[in-house]
């Protein structure tokens, strides 16, 4: 069972200040075997400090509030988060491509016909600010990913106190393009009917083919859980950036990111231990057979 740190925070402070109160009222008991007149006088400073700890334990603790707060309303909107390594001023950002077996085609098997048909181009995985600001980090992402399943990297990305939002990339690209976020974004079936009609074009497009959105803070990392339905989510998360006072044409970055998502429909990002998976569908006639 995961214990959530928000909620054990008031338990350790309070645990924090009986051990405190124990030890003086041990230490009250020793003074006044030794001396009774020193030990009154100690007795009266104890108590004063022992009044101003409990009430300081009383007050509410207005960062904590704030943090909870913002847990709350990601929850609402459908945002899960895990904490992420630091390492100066930089979060550290494991990041897995895998295969998923499945009774369709998919993802996995589009980015394959694409570059057999355009071998001169190479799969990226980016990361970018959604408004454009910053250099976008890259992946060149091994082709080795189609035979053994899985391909994996880490990113280390420059946070702040205020989060940041980032489009996660994985598109078609030549060997000098170092951008996911303006290229055409089709859906997986249009590019499996380019090339089930043999067009000579098929494959020749660089293309978006997966798309998630991320938050990303000093307080880690936070992406959907599952695909969002319908406007609401999003019409909460332009609140929820506003309210955190995130930098940037908010309505226009999250209008892009829904945009994506819904032309795309990509698997939704896997939370592993300080990390993220990214699953890309691929045909597999065993998993029929679930």
């Amino acid at each position: 069972m995961r214990v959530s740190v928000q909620k054990i925070l008031p338990v350790l402070a309070l645990l924090g200040v009986a051990g405190f109160l124990f030890l003086q009222s041990n230490k009250r008991l020793n003074e006044a075997l030794q001396d009774p007149s020193q030990s009154q006088a100690n007795e009266t400073e104890t108590n004063s400090n022992e009044s101003f700890l409990l009430e300081k334990l009383r007050e509410p603790d207005p960062e904590l509030i704030k943090v909870i707060s913002w847990d709350r309303t990601e929850q609402r909107i459908g945002l899960k988060r895990t904490p992420l390594e630091m390492k100066n001023q930089e979060a550290l950002l494991p990041v897995e491509i895998v295969t998923k077996g499945t009774c369709f085609p998919g993802d996995a098997d589009a980015i394959e016909k694409d570059l057999q048909l355009a071998p001169e181009h190479r799969l990226l995985a980016t990361l970018e600010n959604l408004s454009g600001g910053g250099k976008p980090l890259l992946w060149e992402v091994p082709g080795s990913l189609f035979k053994e399943g899985s391909a994996k990297t880490v990113f280390r990305v420059s946070v702040s106190e205020e989060p940041k939002q980032y489009g996660f990339y994985l598109c078609t690209a030549n060997a000098s393009e170092k951008s996911c976020r303006d290229k055409v974004t089709k859906d997986v079936n249009e590019i499996f009917t380019e090339h089930l009609r043999n067009d000579p074009q098929a494959g020749k497009e660089r293309r978006n083919i997966f798309f998630q959105y991320v938050l990303l803070d000093k307080r880690g990392l936070a992406a959907f859980m599952k695909p969002p339905k319908g406007e609401r989510p999003f019409e909460e998360l332009k609140k929820y950036a506003q309210d955190r006072k995130i930098a940037g044409d908010l309505g226009k970055e999250v209008n892009l990111a829904q945009d994506k998502m819904k032309t795309l429909a990509s698997y939704p990002v896997v939370f592993q231990s300080k990390g993220i998976k990214i699953e890309l569908p691929k045909y597999n006639i065993a998993a029929c057979a679930q």
